[in-house]
């Protein structure tokens, strides 16, 4: 898997979270108090790691680079993971609204009650 593909599947993984919300009313947020907290222990983890040594160097870069940029880039999964739960939340939302009306619509019409058939 290249990192293109692991940039497009992270959304993804929140969508279907969010979607969750059919069967489980709880699980988006769950899932995302479980996002916010993987990704602030592992920022301060490695924090830890990259105060030690600030200028050391690993990897030919210093610690503070590097954990600059794993900050950053964490940091955008996790937000997109975030946008993809309240999508996926929403969408469950609208799909139950959708199916309310739609049954709402098919039983007036089944019935013979609707407004158009009185005038």
């Amino acid at each position: 898997m290249n990192i293109g593909a692991l940039f497009a599947v992270i959304p993804l993984i929140g969508v279907a979270a969010g979607l969750a919300r059919a069967k489980f009313p709880r699980a988006p947020f769950i899932f995302a108090a479980l996002v916010v907290v993987v990704y602030g222990l592992s920022t301060a983890a490695f924090g830890i790691w990259a105060a030690t040594c600030w200028d050391c160097r690993s990897e030919g870069s210093p610690r503070g680079d590097v954990f600059t940029v794993f900050a950053f880039l964490f940091g955008i999964m996790a937000a997109t993971m975030l946008i993809g739960v309240w999508l996926g939340a929403r969408l469950t939302t609208m799909l139950q609204r959708l199916r309310v009306t739609w049954r709402e619509l098919r039983d007036v019409t089944s019935n013979g009650d609707s407004d158009a058939e009185r005038t």
